[in-house]
């Protein structure tokens, strides 16, 4: 199977958000796999930028979680984690 996620700057600040760096990754338990990095242009205030499409065929795992990490490399704050379940749902119940 592959995994897809569609890469988005979403901003409601008052101020314009700056050029950076987003180095996006997923993590099985320890395991850190880089996928990309964005170096994006920054964004008026208020205002939502599109970025690119993570696409990462996964690899024959047993059922665990895995977790996508989106660390900004500037420093700014804008890091995020999304967890998902990964394998046969039916492990989990």
């Amino acid at each position: 199977e592959e995994f897809t996620a569609e890469l988005w700057l979403l901003s409601d600040s008052l101020g314009d958000v700056p050029p950076g760096r987003i180095e996006a990754s997923l993590m099985f338990g320890d395991e850190e796999i880089f996928l990309l990095a964005w170096d994006h242009p920054g964004t008026a205030a208020n205002t939502n930028l599109p970025g690119p499409v993570i696409r990462y065929r996964l690899p024959q795992k047993a059922p665990c979680r895995m977790t996508l990490v989106l660390k900004d490399a500037s420093g700014s704050g804008f890091d995020s984690k999304y967890t998902f379940l990964y394998g046969d749902i039916k492990a989990y119940i």
